[in-house]
């Protein structure tokens, strides 16, 4: 993002910072980003990391939603301009959950990043491809370092 505006969020707060795109029939593509003008002081931003989760059943996603995501939101209160980066087993094995887990992450109310992590995956596939389908569903790219990386070039160089 340019200095000054704001990262996209998804409903669900998920940073929004990538479309599906195919090529069309002369085999270009192309796509747009709207970017919405940060209505603060943009000159101090503050990154929130959110460390392995693990939530293995409903009774981890409970005690999420109870302790950790107020806590989450107090800290939101007191920082400028934050962000978040879930970094990578938001579940333990138990994708069904994901839904909840977005339902927690969207009441915190700032874009966060979600980062694949290998209790993240559906363990019964044959191959990596086919094993981040549902967390590719829910969060965008399981793998975007380089874009992150370019984000951050961008806001820094």
């Amino acid at each position: 993002m340019p200095p000054g505006c704001k990262i996209n969020t998804s409903v669900k707060s998920t940073a929004d910072f990538y479309r599906k795109i195919s090529p069309d029939k002369n085999g270009e593509m192309f796509t747009e980003f709207e970017i919405k003008k940060n209505e603060t002081d943009d000159n101090e931003h503050s990154f929130l990391l959110l460390a392995d989760p693990q939530t293995l059943d409903k009774e981890d996603m409970n005690l999420f939603h109870s302790d950790t995501i107020p806590d989450i939101q107090q800290t939101v209160k007191e920082i400028p301009n934050p962000f978040g980066v879930s970094c990578g087993d938001l579940m333990f094995d138990n994708l069904e959950l994901f839904p909840d887990y977005e339902d927690g992450i969207r009441k915190v109310g700032i874009p966060f990043f979600q980062v694949l992590g290998n209790h993240d995956v559906e363990i019964k596939t044959k191959t990596d491809e086919q094993s981040v389908r549902t967390f590719e569903r829910f969060f965008g790219p399981a793998y975007y370092v380089e874009i992150l990386q370019r984000f951050f070039l961008f806001q820094f160089d």
